[in-house]
């Protein structure tokens, strides 16, 4: 599986960490108090159209890690943020924007 890096999209759902259910990207921004010109600017990490994490705010508890975890890959948002994922990949990121490392 590959991962991507993308704006977000008309209709966006993911599952955050910490909630029950799914949650629009859109109200999930919104209820996270982020400006409406400022939402486009925020990269979404995404395999298979699925959202990972959107970088700096929260992943997605359908990739956490667990104790059946072989492989992790660990990403990295600035100094200090950085999130565990259970994911099997064999190819690397190649570009990532901004303030995104691997």
């Amino acid at each position: 599986k590959k991962l991507y890096v993308r704006n977000r999209k008309n209709g966006d759902i993911f599952f955050p960490t910490g909630m029950n259910g799914s949650k629009k990207i859109k109200d999930f921004l919104s209820d996270n108090k982020i400006a409406t010109e400022e939402r486009d600017k925020i990269p979404l990490i995404v395999s298979n159209d699925e959202i990972v994490w959107v970088v700096g705010l929260r992943s997605s508890r359908k990739f956490l890690k667990d104790k059946g975890t072989k492989e992790v890959i660990i990403l990295k948002y600035g100094k200090n943020k950085k999130i565990r994922f259970n994911y099997h990949i064999s190819d690397i990121i190649r570009s990532l924007r901004n303030k995104l490392y691997l």
